[in-house]
């Protein structure tokens, strides 16, 4: 299989197809960017050896992870949105970073792309062939549609292709040795079942309950570290002001001005039906935003900096119940319903003191319990059932080649205490492996002493092994590389 997909022509298309893919992925409405930060204004998102990533790329990436993520987490609340919109913005701009450094360090070991590589590529996306023949009229259509100039497009798949390059590159490099292929070969045949109870601080405080009279006399020792928390943590006692609104969206194209006609009028017919039609069946009707559309246009909760400023300009000034007047943002017009508004507050010490005494409490016991692991290297099994509700867990049997353990991951120290165990079925031990201990015992065991080797374990070492590599590689160049990130993104 892997000779077929080295074939010019199949790599080749493959290649042209996922180019084109990331590309043409379109905008979404949930959690535009404000234009506050100045992202409309051209400028850096950043600069990495004196190399300037445009906020025009920066949006775009930004453009092609949130389609990704709306179809994975679509349906989500107003607050994980939040979270999942600055994780996009984070990723976004890290991953022009990431890809800036490695075409750089390529250029820097004399790994170029010709033009003619550059062109033959554009040559073979489909989207630009009629009947397997390139057709340039729809190439020009394409660049001047997403507003590329031929130079930026073939920049972008200038990276593109120094990227490709390089992972064949590490690919080849790293492919295994025999003695590899024959390691990896027994690894497969050989197979261990482990059962584990994972001790980490987070399930301990998540799930130790103290007794209520324990809280209280706490509560009454240490009343000043009680007050010192509330006044260190008032914002995690602070709701922010949040707004509950419908809105139904009309699209226009940027800069059309036909276009932008023909949306206000049509909000403004809808408008008019919002007068006496419900709300939430128009938006199901009418609306082009489709995420909050199947919901009848309900955009749940949210707080100030998740939507562009012009909706949330209205939205939180506007009369409960009553419909806007038609907002104008980039993304077209909107009429908006609130449903419902909530001021932002404090609660009072009173209010949260047994909360935070009993957080406080948790904590130190917990500190005390991972003290005495510590000190120990030793833990009664019923104290992690009685006081933590903990429980023994199975990977099942697994191969020892996989590349992460059932329901553990990567947990080498884990792997290696069960199998020192494989001659003493059933005995527990605790190791400890990162922020955590685990009490491992080894179910099952069956190994095998002679095998041969196939093409998929050849595959699968030299994968994990570039990999890894390529990632070793890139961290080193980061660690050399000046880079400066706008700090209003």
């Amino acid at each position: 299989m892997l000779d077929e997909l080295r074939r010019p022509g199949r790599a080749k298309s493959i290649f042209a197809y996922t180019i084109f893919g990331l590309i043409c992925l379109v905008f979404v409405f949930f959690g535009f960017i404000p234009d506050q930060y100045g992202l409309g204004t051209g400028g850096a998102a950043a600069v990495v050896n004196k190399k300037r990533i445009t906020i025009a790329d920066y949006q775009d990436r930004i453009d092609q992870l949130r389609d990704v993520y709306a179809q994975r987490f679509g349906g989500s609340g107003a607050a994980q949105q939040e979270f999942i919109q600055n994780m996009i913005k984070s990723q976004a701009l890290e991953s022009l970073i990431d890809i800036e450094l490695i075409v750089q360090g390529a250029g820097d070991e004399g790994m170029v792309v010709a033009d003619k590589e550059v062109a033959q590529t554009i040559k073979d996306i489909p989207a630009f062939q009629e009947d397997g023949r390139f057709l340039r009229s729809r190439y020009n259509a394409f660049l001047e549609n997403r507003r590329f100039s031929a130079q930026e497009f073939e920049n972008k798949l200038r990276k593109e292709l120094v990227l490709n390059r390089l992972r064949d590159v590490f690919g080849k490099a790293l492919w295994p040795s025999q003695e590899e292929l024959v390691l990896e070969s027994q690894a497969s045949e050989t197979k261990a079942n482990i059962s584990f109870i994972e001790i980490s601080r987070r399930q301990l405080e998540s799930q130790y309950q103290p007794r209520s009279v324990k809280v209280k006399e706490f509560l009454k020792a240490e009343k000043k570290e009680v007050q010192k928390y509330y006044d260190e943590n008032k914002s995690e006692f602070t709701q922010p002001a949040k707004v509950r609104a419908r809105h139904i969206l009309v699209k226009f194209t940027s800069g059309d001005r036909d276009s932008e006609k023909k949306a206000f009028e049509k909000i403004q017919k809808i408008q008019k039906e919002a007068e006496k039609a419900d709300f939430a069946a128009l938006a199901k009707k009418y609306s082009e935003d489709t995420g909050s559309a199947k919901r009848g246009g309900d955009l749940d909760y949210f707080k100030r900096g998740v939507m562009v400023p012009e909706f949330e300009e209205v939205a939180f000034k506007h009369e409960l119940n009553k419909v806007s007047a038609p907002v104008k943002s980039k993304f077209g017009y909107h009429l908006i319903k609130v449903l419902d508004r909530k001021e932002a507050n404090t609660k009072e010490l009173a209010a949260v003191q047994n909360d935070i005494a009993k957080k406080l409490y948790i904590k130190k016991h917990v500190k005390a319990f991972f003290k005495n692991l510590a000190d120990k290297k030793v833990v009664k099994e019923s104290v992690l059932k009685k006081d933590y509700k903990l429980k023994w867990q199975s990977t099942g049997e697994f191969s020892l080649a996989a590349q992460v353990i059932p329901k553990l991951g990567e947990k080498d120290r884990v792997l290696q205490a069960a199998l020192a165990q494989k001659n003493n079925l059933g005995v527990s031990r605790l190791v400890e492996e990162g922020e955590s201990y685990y009490l491992v015992k080894l179910k099952s065991f069956k190994g095998a002493e002679n095998s041969t080797a196939d093409l998929n374990s050849a595959e699968r070492i030299a994968y994990q092994s570039s990999n890894q590599s390529f990632v070793d590689w890139k961290e080193k160049l980061k660690k050399s590389a000046s880079i400066s990130r706008n700090r209003q993104l």
